[in-house]
């Protein structure tokens, strides 16, 4: 057999295997309101009275945390709605490092992002 044939063999059979082996992913919807997946330091609301209590006004807005979320993995911050932008005004700015500890920067950026609907979030302290 040819070089040219046994590449092209070894490929086919590649391709084939991969195709086989590989299950394709289902779209999957967003938990109903008020089920979260079990929490994740910094990304989802733990559950410490303390910081639970943080992330309580941001939980009574539907669809608000998964904004949010959306915001902090896609650095994009205009899908935040004026709902979930007046929620998380009414956050003390002292949860903030609780709440997001690893990326300091982002609730002020989506204060200034939420500042277009005439919520202005409470000073990081």
């Amino acid at each position: 057999m040819s070089k040219k044939a046994e590449t092209t063999i070894c490929w086919l059979l590649l391709a084939t295997c991969t195709a086989v082996l590989i299950q394709p992913g289902l779209a999957q919807l967003p938990p109903p309101l008020g089920i979260l997946p079990s929490p994740i330091s910094g990304l989802l609301p733990p559950r410490t009275p303390e910081v639970q209590q943080c992330w309580s006004a941001l939980i009574n807005i539907q669809g608000c945390i998964w904004e949010i979320y959306r915001s902090f993995f896609s650095a994009q911050f205009g899908n935040i709605g004026p709902d979930c932008c007046k929620a998380f005004a009414t956050v003390n700015g002292n949860c903030w490092p609780k709440m997001f500890p690893l990326n300091p920067f982002f609730p002020p950026l989506l204060k200034d992002s939420c500042a277009r609907f005439g919520a202005v979030a409470p000073a990081h302290k």
